[in-house]
């Protein structure tokens, strides 16, 4: 049965993360429901979880709508990703554009072979290198944010003494 939210039609799944983003989250209802219709035209709405749905939209609203970050994730980092231990510590080259694709926005580092990637809001090839090479652990230049690809969730660096050691080597490089 579908919803009818601002004159939107939502699925049900759609309309259960529209009510989490905006009732728990406190995000406002006109970017949650712009996250929550590009996630679902887009084909992209997961088949594992409403939880991933609506971080897919938190990251959407963040990364792509602009709205700010009140401070540390909306929904939590996990401590316990079993990815993280393939990230390599280390220096790492500051890149300022996809290996790929050749996009200068929106660029993640590889956690294990350090080279740069655009993210999923761009042309997704560090999801795609994440999903050829089981690179799954990437870090984000702009704001060095840990994302592990096959775990679908932010992860906390702190947690990880190698994590850690690789955003401190990005922060390096980024400085220079």
């Amino acid at each position: 049965m579908a919803h009818a939210t601002l004159d939107v039609e939502l699925s049900d799944r759609a309309a259960l993360a529209l009510r989490q983003l905006v009732n728990v989250h406190g995000f406002d209802v006109q970017s949650a429901l712009t996250a929550v219709s590009t996630l679902e035209t887009s084909g992209e709405t997961s088949e594992s979880s409403l939880e991933v749905d609506v971080k897919r939209c938190v990251d959407y609203m963040f990364d792509v709508l602009g709205v700010v970050d009140a401070g540390g994730s909306a929904l939590g980092m996990t401590s316990t990703c079993a990815h993280a231990v393939g990230v390599r510590s280390g220096e790492c080259e500051h890149s300022r554009a996809c290996e790929t694709c050749g996009t200068t926005s929106e660029l993640w580092a590889c956690g294990a072979c350090g080279k740069s990637f655009c993210g999923r809001y761009q042309n997704a090839c560090a999801k795609k290198h994440a999903s050829e090479s089981a690179h799954d652990v990437c870090v984000s230049w702009d704001d060095m944010s840990c994302w592990c690809y096959a775990c679908e969730t932010y992860v906390d660096p702190s947690s990880f003494e190698n994590v850690a050691e690789r955003v401190e080597s990005m922060l390096r490089a980024r400085a220079c």
